[in-house]
């Protein structure tokens, strides 16, 4: 899935610090889930930045390189 945009995080965040609703309220109107504003909001807060978080990797190959010739030939 890929982070949300940052025209969205920034409407979000405008939304807030304007007062224009609570939380849940944001969540409803902006179509996103509540616990994603919340960790927005908290982020902002904490570290003045809006941007998506990098991404996190995954989960280490299963498959190792010396193993890929070996594969092929296969």
């Amino acid at each position: 899935m890929r982070p949300y945009s940052i025209d969205l995080r920034e409407r979000i965040i405008d939304a807030f610090l304007n007062k224009e609703g609570s939380i849940r309220e944001l969540a409803r109107r902006f179509k996103v889930s509540f616990c994603f504003v919340w960790r927005l909001i908290d982020r902002y807060r904490k570290t003045g930045s809006m941007a998506p978080k990098p991404h996190g990797g995954g989960y280490p190959p299963t498959i190792k390189e010396e193993h890929y010739e070996m594969r092929r030939k296969i």
